[in-house]
């Protein structure tokens, strides 16, 4: 007999999602969605479930429904903007990353998302505010900081290719980042032989 309780199907979807049975955990969130339909929570999680299976288009709907039911989530605006981000829609990550922040998250956040605004700012051709970006990631938390291209992307934008080199210096715990702004670097310079020569070395 299913139960006709939403919360059930929550509580089973929140254990289905941490032993990663997740396409079992999106079946027990329809059916509490199905009884609850304003229940957020489970719009929460089926949005986070939905990203982690790699449908990041998908997810951008139970995420604005958050939003809708809460307004005030600055995870729920995150979350929204880093799918946005990924499905190529820059300006309106950049919009969910700033009303995001408007909200006061904890430092940790905020750095997160000032890494997204620096991605999204890139990708809109904006370097030099990518830049003040990627200043706001570094104050707030270095360490994440130093594991983003970010910095390298805007100053390869900007033609700063001495800059951007030396930015790369800081991505050791991040190789195929490194590799690959080194790669652009290279390319845009068009030091073709030595971008043979690096690609054989790597």
């Amino acid at each position: 007999m299913v139960p006709r309780d939403p919360i059930c199907h929550l509580n089973r979807a929140l254990v289905l999602s941490r032993l990663g049975r997740l396409d079992p955990c999106l079946a027990a969130l329809e059916r509490a969605l199905a009884l609850d339909p304003a229940l957020r929570p489970a719009h929460h999680l089926r949005a986070q479930t939905l990203a982690r299976l790699g449908r990041v288009r998908e997810a951008v709907p139970p995420w604005s429904r958050v939003i809708e039911l809460e307004p005030r989530s600055f995870e729920a605006r995150f979350g929204r903007a880093w799918c946005l981000l990924a499905i190529g829609h820059a300006g309106e990550a950049l919009a969910d990353f700033e009303e995001g922040l408007r909200l006061r998250p904890p430092p940790m956040e905020a750095a997160k998302a000032h890494c997204g605004r620096a991605r999204c700012l890139s990708a809109l051709g904006r370097y030099d505010e990518a830049l003040r970006a990627e200043d706001e990631t570094d104050r707030l938390f270095p360490a994440h900081a130093a594991l983003c291209g970010n910095r390298g992307s805007a100053l390869i934008g900007l033609g700063r290719f001495d800059e951007a080199w030396k930015a790369t210096e800081r991505l050791g715990g991040n190789p195929v980042s490194q590799m690959s702004l080194r790669l652009s670097i290279l390319r845009r310079q068009g030091r073709d032989e030595e971008t043979r020569r690096f690609v054989r070395a790597h």
